[in-house]
């Protein structure tokens, strides 16, 4: 879990509440480097909602730039995209 990422977030992020609260779950599973390993059964859980609709709010935080997916587990979070410099 990365206070930092999850700060950052917390304080940064704007956008629709599933896609915070999404955020904010990816944001505690990453490091402080803001590398983070979650699939979207693993996210739906958390957040309370079906994966089909765990799937679709993790594409779009990769299309409004939030993260980038790295591989089908693997995600890297980029604040910057969201005007902070880390």
């Amino acid at each position: 879990m990365s206070i930092v990422q999850y700060a950052r977030v917390w304080d940064t992020f704007h956008g629709p509440a599933v896609e915070k609260l999404a955020a904010l779950a990816i944001a505690d599973w990453a490091d402080d480097d803001g590398r983070a390993l979650v699939t979207a059964l693993e996210l739906a859980g958390k957040i309370r909602v079906t994966q089909p609709e765990a799937v679709k709010v993790i594409g779009r935080l990769v299309k409004r730039g939030f993260m980038e997916q790295i591989t089908p587990r693997w995600f890297q979070i980029d604040l910057t995209r969201l005007g902070v410099n880390p």
